[in-house]
């Protein structure tokens, strides 16, 4: 007779044995009947059939139909905490512009704010990529945000610092351009302040005028105060800022004949600097003194770039004969990038111009100026550029013209993101976007950086929605 501890034995066998033949029949069952990449046994082959990545997925909250943009350091491992994608769509548009604003000499204390094109809606972005609403005034068919920051008011009874930033929304109603004039403010606090507080605590206020009270929070479209403000002269056709955020220089088209004037943030004092027969010119303001002007770029016409000293009036030429010239004076005003094309619109070159040695040095990547930003110390730039140009418009049907058919949406290029070295112009490949997790097709519109330069938006003009790409040392 077995004894009653030889029967439990026998019994834990059985059942062991069992449940291991039961495994092995579950497991050979999932191989055979799951195919492609999810038939692979995860990790030590403990999950077949694909349950690693739906416990990966159960986790993250992240499924295939809905795939993590940017992909790659979506998810802190270890820690359970979601952190932001190097690369990711931060609004879906279509997003018109974006423009910084805040304290010229004060980074932490600045921000971004883009323009919705259909609604004319203000939005601010936050550090890591979030939108906040700032105004609810509807104004369809926006293409342009120019915004002036001019340094804060402090006031020390409440320890903060209030800056009224002056808009320029521009926008077309019955097929004519519209130039409106309003105005935000924001109000940094005690710690934004402080040199020892680090960032700066920013709070955000639409008002009706530059004192006005918030009548609620910001971001709460019910409380949104309505942006005012007024109508300038639609004959007002390209601006600029002053480098101190003071003025304004414009171009308007007077009897018949192309206008450059000064003005103040409330177009209240103007003055006329130049005159000339010519109506289309791109201004640039990169130092107090002087002006830059530049006539309108294509491919099949000689382009020129001037410098216009202020108290002079004295017109000095800079660059000419440049077919396709686009140009980007740094914001120091002692370098320029500027780009151009052969005799036929065709080959789009990068250079960067030293004014002060006269100096001229080619950029290897190629591109448009139109499509690059200068860092704040006037150091390093961002560009974003194909590894080709196309040869052939598809729109025209004929051979590529630039940046004239780029502009009239017949050229569609595949950009990646470059930094250039503004004293070497050495190029170094920051982030390609064909390898991105989900693969995304940039044809870069507006570049910007954030107020920290640690981070770049760009508005795709593929579908003008609005993205954020993470730099770092590592790139």
């Amino acid at each position: 007779m077995l004894t009653r501890l030889a029967k439990i034995l026998i019994a834990i066998i059985l059942l062991t044995a069992l449940l291991a033949a039961l495994a092995w029949w579950w497991f050979d069952r999932a191989s055979q009947s799951t195919s492609g990449p999810d038939a692979t046994v995860g990790a030590g082959g403990i999950f077949p059939g694909g349950a690693l990545k739906s416990l990966f997925n159960d986790l993250t909250g992240n499924d295939d139909a809905n795939p993590v943009e940017g992909g790659e350091g979506a998810v802190a491992i270890g820690t359970g905490n979601q952190v932001a994608p190097r690369f990711q769509r931060v609004a879906v548009g279509p997003v018109a512009d974006l423009a910084r604003v805040g304290p010229p000499a004060d980074g932490a204390a600045a921000t971004l704010v883009y323009l919705e094109r259909d609604t004319g809606h203000l939005y601010r972005l936050g550090a890591s990529g979030e939108s906040e609403r700032l105004s609810n005034t509807t104004i369809p068919q926006t293409f342009q945000l120019i915004a002036a920051t001019p340094a804060p008011t402090p006031v020390a009874k409440t320890k903060t610092a209030t800056t009224t930033v002056t808009l320029i929304i521009r926008h077309f109603k019955d097929g004519r351009l519209q130039n409106f004039l309003t105005s935000i403010k924001f109000v940094a606090t005690a710690a934004g302040l402080s040199a020892e507080a680090g960032a700066a605590a920013v709070d955000f206020f639409v008002s009706t005028n530059p004192l006005a009270t918030p009548a609620g929070e910001a971001g709460d479209s019910a409380s949104l105060s309505p942006l005012s403000g007024q109508f300038i002269p639609a004959d007002i056709t390209n601006l600029a800022v002053s480098p101190d955020q003071k003025n304004f220089a414009f171009l308007a088209v007077r009897d018949g004949e192309g206008q450059i004037g000064t003005v103040d943030l409330a177009f209240k004092k103007a003055a006329t600097v130049f005159s000339s027969p010519l109506r289309e010119w791109r201004i640039y303001w990169p130092t107090l003194t002087s002006l830059v002007l530049a006539t309108r770029p294509s491919g099949l016409v000689p382009g020129y770039a001037y410098r216009l000293d202020l108290s002079s009036k004295q017109l000095t030429r800079l660059v000419d004969r440049v077919n396709g010239l686009e140009i980007l004076p740094s914001p120091n005003g002692r370098r320029w990038l500027y780009s151009g094309t052969d005799e036929r619109g065709g080959s789009p070159f990068l250079a960067l111009y030293d004014l002060s040695t006269q100096q001229l040095t080619r950029v290897p990547t190629g591109g448009l100026a139109d499509k690059c930003v200068w860092t704040g110390d006037s150091t390093r730039l961002f560009c974003a550029a194909p590894s080709s140009f196309p040869s052939t418009s598809v729109g025209a049907g004929s051979a590529a013209v630039y940046p004239d058919d780029w502009l009239a949406g017949d050229i569609t290029l595949n950009d990646k993101i470059w930094q250039i070295e503004a004293a070497s112009g050495q190029s170094q490949l920051v982030f390609d976007p064909a390898l991105a997790s989900p693969a995304v097709n940039l044809d870069v519109w507006k570049l910007a950086l954030n107020p920290a330069e640690d981070g770049l938006y760009l508005i795709n003009k593929n579908d003008l929605s609005l993205w954020s790409l993470r730099l770092g040392s590592e790139f």
